[in-house]
């Protein structure tokens, strides 16, 4: 296990939230994220959303738009749920389809 502090994530989003003067329909119009989800992230109720990705983004989200460090809570919900953190050596390039142009089709 790593010797980083761990990060209290739901409590230290709720407390920033409220540090801020910010109601959770306050953040859900800002974000564009629902509010039930908001509330998901802070009680930690990660199994509410809709998938890994989604609290990942979530995550970094809400944690970015209260100026709070949001690689930093990514981390540490990575290393709580147990997910690999994303791969960077992996180029992956668009892939160009030969579709039979107008003129080949007029030749027949």
């Amino acid at each position: 296990m790593s010797s980083l502090p761990r990060i209290a994530l739901g409590s230290s989003l709720a407390a920033e939230r409220l540090a801020l003067g910010l109601e959770l329909r306050d953040v859900e119009r800002d974000t564009r994220i629902r509010a039930r989800y908001l509330g998901a992230l802070e009680e930690e109720d990660f199994d509410t959303l809709p998938g890994e990705a989604y609290a990942a983004g979530f995550l970094r989200t809400y944690a970015g738009y209260l100026g709070l460090d949001a690689d930093a809570y990514v981390d540490e919900l990575r290393r709580r749920r147990g997910a690999p953190a994303p791969s960077t050596g992996r180029v992956i390039t668009r892939v160009r389809r030969r579709r039979p142009g107008l003129l080949r089709l007029l030749r027949g």
